[in-house]
């Protein structure tokens, strides 16, 4: 009498071993978004670093009588504009409002991220910021924008004459 050959999975094994894969897969992708999540905040921390060494270049080259106006006025401050993209920091302009609506940026979709001076400011260690973390303005008030998980691209760096950092900002 000739032996049948069972070539195959019976159906109780292809569904064990879809059933474990499902499980491994459950899994994993929680982990994956958390590390996808942090790696974009390493990301963002870099090129915040990048931005503020950046504009420290462009503050040198920015004309004397701008840093006097802003040294003397503590209302009044510097706006320099950096592209993570270009690696470019151009100087966008001074005054007492962020420079909304210049080279075509309106202030809509931002994140308050870092501020260095003053009591319950937001948070100046960038080593310190966390995604979804609400960032407090100079008057103790809670901004309503917060660093997200995504990478930004441009970034806005205010300071005063003296060098000093007041807010760092990014943009999508």
């Amino acid at each position: 009498m000739k032996k049948k050959l069972h070539k195959g999975f019976t159906l109780a094994e292809l569904l064990i071993v879809v059933a474990i894969i499902a499980v491994l897969v459950a899994i994993s992708i929680p982990i994956f978004s958390a590390q996808l999540k942090k790696a974009r905040l390493a990301v963002n921390q870099a090129n915040a670093r990048s931005a503020m060494s950046a504009a420290i270049t462009c503050f040198l080259e920015t004309p004397d009588n701008v840093k006097e106006t802003t040294s003397k006025d503590r209302d009044q401050h510097m706006y320099f504009r950096y592209d993570t993209k270009t690696g470019q920091c151009t100087y966008v302009g001074w005054g007492d409002k962020s420079p909304n609506n210049k080279n075509g940026f309106e202030y809509k979709d931002f994140a308050n991220v870092g501020y260095s001076q003053g009591g319950g400011k937001g948070e100046s260690d960038i080593s310190k910021w966390k995604i979804d973390t609400r960032c407090k303005l100079s008057g103790g008030t809670m901004s309503n924008t917060v660093l997200t998980d995504r990478i930004y691209r441009y970034w806005d760096v205010a300071m005063q004459g003296d060098g000093t950092f007041l807010a760092i900002v990014c943009l999508w």
